[in-house]
């Protein structure tokens, strides 16, 4: 699960958004454990806001504008989560 970033127009370009039916393919990108959701909002389609959890190494991935980041912890920007 990757976002990339692009010249392109916003409304040209494709964004990740974190839907539920999308656990069963994500795994931890530290240890490659099986995540688990936790939704603080959502809408009809997709999870608004919320976070992911891997059991296995107790990393957390924030969800937020419906994109998950999966950056390991090292190499996130923690000012916008």
């Amino acid at each position: 699960m990757i976002t990339y970033v692009s010249a392109e127009p916003k409304s040209s370009r494709r964004e990740v958004i974190m839907k539920k039916e999308m656990m069963d393919i994500l795994a931890c990108p530290v240890c490659k454990g099986k995540l688990e959701l936790s939704v603080e909002e959502e809408n009809e389609k997709e999870v608004v806001r919320g976070s992911l959890r891997c059991p296995r190494c107790d990393q957390r991935y924030p969800i937020a504008d419906t994109i998950p980041n999966l950056l390991p912890p090292d190499k996130r920007d923690n000012t916008q989560t």
